[in-house]
């Protein structure tokens, strides 16, 4: 009777397929949150330095990110790309040049790069503000250079205080993986859609989705805990964001 509404030998013959896609997910989140913590770290130092053009640049950046939907700005980057791409070929005089090569999964990875870089340039930004500034002096009358004193003694303590919250980014972007699908990328959702489709039992492999992904925030999440317990100085206290 019960298997009228939810068939437990249906989701567990469905859990090998829609985990053979995980290793898919999993290469576009790493990777996005990545090169998003690259772009938020660039995007922090331009805004802490007010570059000028660059750092109205970078607040415009930051705006349209956290002012519209990840699902507008992946359809941006999927169908805007390959525009910007034959725009280029056609002022340099090669209109033909072919850009349907592009995998899905590349645009998916740049759609959450920028969205990640956003977010992640406020974090890392809090953080560098929050290193005392007799410390950066004190660097500097030793004789240190901006960038060695950025590597030596900003960095370290700023990268502690923003663990916490770039581990969130980081279990942020593997679920907003499940977005991927919108543009043709086969991912666990995308998957289970599809073996859901067969016989319209799409609890049961929603089911699963929602597990493995819990199992892989409450993987990451415990990681970074011990990544940030190794970088933690033995008798400091933490350091505290402003």
């Amino acid at each position: 009777m019960i298997d009228r509404f939810f068939s437990l030998e249906y989701m567990l013959r469905s859990i090998p397929e829609i985990l053979s896609r995980l290793p898919l997910t999993l290469w576009i989140a790493f990777s996005a949150t990545l090169m998003g913590w690259i772009i938020g770290f660039f995007i922090a130092i331009i805004r802490i330095r007010r570059i000028p053009v660059l750092a109205q640049i970078a607040d415009f950046y930051i705006s349209f990110i956290r002012g519209t939907p990840l699902m507008v700005q992946i359809y941006l980057t999927y169908y805007g790309i390959p525009i910007g791409i034959l725009i280029l070929n056609t002022l340099q005089g090669n209109p033909d040049v072919v850009v349907s090569s592009f995998q899905p999964t590349t645009f998916a990875i740049i759609a959450f790069s920028l969205n990640c870089g956003a977010y992640s340039s406020e974090t890392l930004r809090a953080a560098i503000q929050s290193i005392d500034k007799g410390q950066i002096e004190a660097a500097y009358s030793v004789g240190l250079t901006g960038i060695q004193t950025m590597k030596r003694i900003v960095l370290p303590q700023a990268l502690l205080v923003a663990i916490p919250t770039l581990s969130n980014s980081l279990m942020s972007t593997i679920q907003a993986t499940s977005l991927a699908f919108c543009v043709s990328v086969i991912d666990i959702m995308s998957a289970a859609k599809l073996i859901g489709a067969r016989t319209y039992r799409y609890f049961e492999v929603f089911v699963v989705v929602a597990l493995i992904y819990w199992a892989v925030c409450m993987a990451v999440q415990e990681l970074m805990r011990r990544i940030e317990k190794k970088l933690r100085i033995p008798g400091h206290t933490e350091i505290k964001s402003a």
